[in-house]
């Protein structure tokens, strides 16, 4: 893999990450790190910071889509 492969998220993809995992958390009664916990788990890394740029977009796809009423087994 090269450099580019192995990059995570610029500040702004970051901050809009966050800003996301902010609101989905307020929006469904959760508190952001299990919000941030459930992305980081989705895309296999330990911390947010850590996610890949060439996730971005699949990352922001799922924190829409994170409905935690209907997660079931």
């Amino acid at each position: 893999m090269t450099a580019a492969n192995n990059a995570t998220l610029c500040p702004y993809e970051l901050s809009s990450v966050r800003s996301l995992a902010t609101y989905v958390a307020h929006n469904q009664n959760l508190n952001e790190a299990s919000v941030e916990a459930m992305a980081c788990a989705r895309f296999n890394v330990a911390r947010i910071v850590e996610l890949p740029h060439a996730d971005f977009r699949k990352v922001i796809a799922f924190l829409i889509d994170l409905k935690i009423g209907e997660i079931r087994d």
